[in-house]
């Protein structure tokens, strides 16, 4: 009987361990992240509110920065609401439904579940959204 082949005599390392011991600096860095994000938040927040209430630039002439509010236009949108309460066009709500053009937010959707008859008719049309994968690590030494 021959002796059993070593990876890493053909320069393979064992990846599995190699993952292993990477397991926590993941989540420290996660940590951090998180950490960091809040803070970056509270900061631009901070700053919006200065600017939303002076919206004279903000200046770090040491450091070269300036800070201003800039106007964003939004997405538009159809209006909904007001057609449906013009009997002529309810058909041209269902047919655009029909061709696929119409969308429900499932949140506030859900949020009305039992509440009102015609949310019930939409949640029954519910499709599944579909499965994907996501990296999972718990810190067991932690209560949560």
């Amino acid at each position: 009987m021959t002796d059993p082949i070593d990876p890493a005599e053909f320069g393979i390392t064992d990846w599995r361990s190699a993952a292993e011991e990477s397991l926590h600096r993941i989540v420290l860095l996660d940590e951090q992240i998180k950490a960091m994000t809040e803070e970056r938040e509270a900061l631009r927040t901070a700053v919006k509110l200065e600017l939303s209430s002076d919206g004279t630039p903000i200046i770090d002439g040491e450091r070269g920065l300036v800070a201003t509010l800039r106007e964003r236009r939004r997405n538009a949108s159809i209006d909904l609401i007001s057609m449906a309460k013009r009997p002529e066009m309810e058909a041209h709500i269902i047919e655009s439904a029909r061709a696929g053009m119409l969308n429900a937010s499932l949140t506030p959707l859900r949020a009305m579940r039992g509440k009102v008859a015609w949310a019930d008719a939409l949640l029954s049309m519910e499709m599944p959204g579909g499965i994907t994968s996501t990296l999972t690590i718990q810190d067991t030494t932690k209560g949560g």
